[in-house]
């Protein structure tokens, strides 16, 4: 960056990003990046992430060029890519013999198609859960289980009128596969080739009944309406055993609001009678192909990626969804993150290499967020009672096939 402290003096870039703490420390870091490049930074946070996909969408779809980086959202990969809407960064990588060596593999993999590059990662939110090592341990327990058969058979033990035995975000888009590939089933027939519906399979059922019996009777009472901020508030606030979710929101039981801490432990996701399937959603960073100025705009890309900004997420922050090898294996962040028992980094590493052998293609399909909403309708349905499993997930399956021949991925005899 030294040898560009000269050539973008005056150069300003504007970010559009997620309301998040890690944007907030960046933010206060930029003055730094400032004085040593000479490129402003000007953050604009419209809202959390899961609002976010809105504003990307009208800012993506004008192609203003209003904003040199935004986010690159997992659930928008396919189509943003498809549509032209990223910069390919490759032949900057290239260019600048940027080293990719450091991230761990798999935290690149979703942004790559064919030979381009569309994207460089922030968070790599892969699945896990985080549970009260103190009332296993009172309940003569030594680990959390590894199937989701000793998990369903343990819940009763552990479920209390004022502590809950499980919580989880009600993004069923996000929670459910992982039942449902665990079961053996999946979205799709064979992502990304055929895009066949598969919600009514013997697999997908199973997996549903087996979540919603997990969550209505061994949920909070709220559950249908604990998002990804309230499963962090009740578990850190001890109201819940054990929490299902991604790294980048379980890392908030070991912050400094939480009154659970010292108790926490964290294992991998169950399996299920087809396997292990962590889930993982990566979210990173893009260059808009309408930038105007892309130089400028993959400066300070790589400073965001870079081991400066990544420690200080991990030591101010307690972020431990990193993507570098570099800063997983600091001495300072491994002594923070490993402790008897629990080794995060070692669940981290591992969800993140189970998740790119190729079961996470559902997600990366380009009408893959109309279904996943249609996801959510579906099991709101199933867990207020509304309709009961097989009728909703009969449902669905209508609503995803119209979904995907209207986006012309099916034929009008509903096969790909």
């Amino acid at each position: 960056m030294t040898a560009a402290s000269t050539t973008f003096v005056g150069k300003h870039v504007r970010i559009m990003m997620p309301s998040h703490r890690a944007f907030e420390l960046i933010e206060t870091m930029a003055p730094a990046f400032e004085e040593k490049t000479g490129i402003r930074v000007n953050f604009d946070m419209p809202g959390g992430i899961d609002i976010l996909p809105k504003y990307l969408d009208s800012e993506l779809s004008a192609s203003s060029g209003a904003h040199d980086i935004v986010m690159m959202l997992m659930i928008n990969i396919g189509h943003v890519i498809k549509v032209g809407w990223a910069a390919d960064l490759m032949p900057l990588i290239r260019r600048d013999s940027f080293d990719l060596t450091d991230f761990v593999p798999g935290t690149l993999e979703f942004y790559r198609n064919n030979s381009g590059l569309f994207a460089l990662p922030w968070l790599p939110d892969a699945m896990a859960i985080a549970y009260r090592k103190d009332l296993f341990a009172q309940a003569g327990i030594a680990k959390f289980p590894e199937t989701f058969d000793e998990l369903l058979e343990l819940a009763p033990q552990l479920h209390k009128p004022d502590v809950s035995f499980f919580a989880c975000p009600n993004s069923w888009h996000w929670i459910w596969p992982l039942f449902l590939q665990s079961f053996g089933g999946n979205f799709f027939a064979r992502p990304p080739d055929d895009l066949t519906p598969t919600f009514i399979t013997a697999e997908a059922i199973k997996s549903a009944e087996g979540m919603v019996s997990l969550i209505s009777q061994f949920g909070p009472p709220n559950a249908l309406d604990v998002d990804i901020h309230g499963a962090q508030k009740i578990f850190y606030l001890g109201k819940v055993v054990a929490e299902l979710g991604g790294m980048g929101d379980l890392q908030q039981a070991m912050g400094k609001e939480s009154r659970v801490a010292d108790l926490v432990a964290f294992a991998h996701v169950p399996k299920g009678p087809a396997g292990w399937f962590p889930q993982l959603a990566m979210q990173g960073y893009m260059i808009p192909s309408a930038c105007k100025q892309k130089d400028v705009a993959w400066e300070v890309l790589k400073w965001l990626t870079s081991y400066e900004v990544e420690i200080a997420q991990a030591m101010e922050l307690n972020h431990i969804a990193c993507n570098r090898f570099s800063v997983l294996h600091d001495p300072k962040v491994r002594e923070r993150w490993t402790g008897g028992e629990t080794d995060v980094i070692k669940i981290l590493e591992e969800s993140i290499g189970r998740a790119q052998v190729g079961y996470m293609a559902y997600r990366l399909v380009p009408p893959f967020r109309a279904v996943g909403a249609r996801v959510n309708v579906a099991f709101t349905n199933m867990l207020r009672g509304r309709a009961k499993i097989k009728d909703a997930l009969e449902a669905l399956q209508q609503q995803a096939m119209d979904i995907l021949t209207q986006a012309g991925c099916l034929s009008k005899t509903g096969r790909a």
